[in-house]
């Protein structure tokens, strides 16, 4: 397959509307999880350890599994999420 010069402007912003998209369905899933969850969204383990441990403005559900102390989720969620959203646009920028 011959590469253009499009494909790297297509990457960009299929990257960043891909990564928005999926980002903002785990969270609107995982956010089942959590007991009382604020409106300030929680996915890097420090924020999650913080909030949880020191400032404790919210806690997990009784459903969510804990790794470390940390909801696995929300561990999980920066790679799976970032990965999907790179192949998925790469996938956009090749076909346009």
């Amino acid at each position: 397959m011959e590469k253009t010069g499009k494909q790297p402007v297509l990457f960009w912003p299929a990257l960043a509307v891909t990564g928005f998209l999926v980002n903002f369905c785990w969270e609107s899933l995982h956010g089942l999880l959590y007991e009382a969850h604020p409106a300030m969204a929680a996915a890097a383990y420090g924020v999650e350890y913080v909030s949880l441990s020191l400032l404790h403005l919210w806690q997990y559900g009784p459903a969510m599994p804990l790794v470390l102390g940390v909801g696995l989720f929300p561990l999980l969620q920066l790679s799976l999420t970032g990965l999907f959203s790179v192949i998925a646009a790469r996938a956009i920028a090749v076909k346009c």
